[in-house]
């Protein structure tokens, strides 16, 4: 009981070490008892969920080496559980930002652009002008106008993002990897009714742990996949 406790107060790399520590045993006596190799157990310990493999196989991982060192196998499933959800939300969030600034970036460079053609456009006008009428005050009052015409950040903001729209729903317990536009790889697992959205510029590269455990729809148009319930299918859309 008092080292059930003790464990709620730890994370689940701190609770399965100090579990071996108690037990006496080095990471090379569990690689051989459990057939995991030394590296996947440091990794465990540590916590490292980016290099760890999918939590459907850690989870086993988790609770091989729990009762192996004598400790309860739910409570240390439970505390990588809460650890992974945590991860996973941390790594949204970063998703997330890098989608606005990647949206960000597009706009300032659609806008520079359109307000460069404006004034280019004008510059050009108020210079035939000009070489028509050869009034030089004229030329000026035209110059003062077409600044004053500029588009304001309303219109600019209408102008149309490019690009690829792809929404995901689990249907499914399921784990998915995602790779948007050769940016680093995101791992998640998705329960039925989750909903993940992506943006891209030019392509997705997706590996889903079931074929049937998700619905894909691109830039608002289902998509249909092949395969069987269990099946690992990847994908590289469009």
């Amino acid at each position: 009981m008092g080292e059930e406790s003790l464990g709620r107060e730890e994370s689940f790399g701190t609770y399965l070490q100090n579990g071996r520590l108690r037990s006496g045993l080095f990471l090379h006596d569990l690689e051989a008892a459990l057939c995991v190799g030394r590296e996947t157990l440091r990794l465990l310990e540590e916590e490292d969920h980016a290099a760890l493999p999918e939590p459907v196989f850690v989870r086993g991982f988790v609770r091989n080496y729990a009762m192996e060192v004598g400790l309860n196998s739910d409570h240390a499933a439970f505390l990588y559980k809460e650890s992974r959800k945590q991860w996973d939300a941390e790594a949204e969030e970063a998703r997330r930002r890098a989608v606005r600034r990647q949206r960000i970036r597009r706009w300032l460079r659609g806008s520079f652009f359109f307000v460069f053609l404006v004034f280019l456009m004008s510059w050009m006008g108020i210079w035939f002008a000009g070489f028509i009428s050869g009034e030089e005050e004229e030329r000026d009052g035209v110059l003062m106008s077409v600044v004053a015409s500029t588009p304001d950040f309303d219109s600019l903001e209408k102008a149309e993002i490019s690009g690829y729209h792809l929404e995901i729903m689990a249907i499914e317990s399921t784990w998915l990897r995602v790779i948007v536009d050769d940016q680093e790889s995101l791992s998640f697992s998705v329960e039925p009714g989750d909903i993940l959205e992506f943006d891209a510029e030019k392509a997705y590269n997706i590996l889903i742990g079931s074929a049937t455990g998700v619905r894909l729809r691109l830039n608002g148009k289902a998509m249909s996949l092949s395969g069987a319930g269990g099946q690992a299918v990847n994908l590289h859309i469009p």
